[in-house]
């Protein structure tokens, strides 16, 4: 836990130094929800959460209804008690939490050439994951 705190905060001072902004990709599990409450223990204010979620539509005629992934739900639990500072005691200021929505079809062919491209791969699993990463990249420079 100390070494993740003090990972956190190199990170930070860093970050802060060359004026860029310091986010995190919060996908709802485990890994991602203790990164976030390290920072908040250890008053690294970030500036944007970005949750990327594949949604599955629905069979039926353009119903893309759904129900909300567990991960999604955390992460959105996370974010909200980063924002309220119930992470810890200190008072963090408020951290954008963007939630971005892709079907599977539309993430494959937005994402796949440019992923495999960059990353010089095509495992199928280092692929799926990637194709997460770059949606969540590209959100993040949209966020600035």
């Amino acid at each position: 836990r100390n070494r993740l705190m003090d990972s956190i905060k190199k990170i930070s001072s860093q970050t802060s130094s060359g004026g860029r902004k310091l986010g995190l990709f919060l996908s709802g599990g485990v890994d991602s929800s203790a990164i976030l409450q390290a920072a908040a223990l250890s008053n690294v204010q970030l500036d944007a959460a970005i949750t990327v979620v594949i949604i599955d539509p629905s069979d039926e005629e353009n119903d893309t209804s759904r129900r909300s992934p567990d991960d999604e739900l955390y992460a959105i639990e996370a974010a909200r008690l980063y924002n309220d500072g119930l992470l810890s005691d200190s008072d963090t200021h408020k951290m954008k939490h963007s939630i971005v929505n892709f079907s599977p079809a539309h993430l494959i062919k937005e994402y796949s050439r440019p992923t495999i491209k960059t990353l010089a791969l095509w495992g199928y699993m280092e692929t799926r994951n990637s194709l997460i990463i770059n949606a969540a990249l590209h959100e993040a420079s949209k966020l600035g």
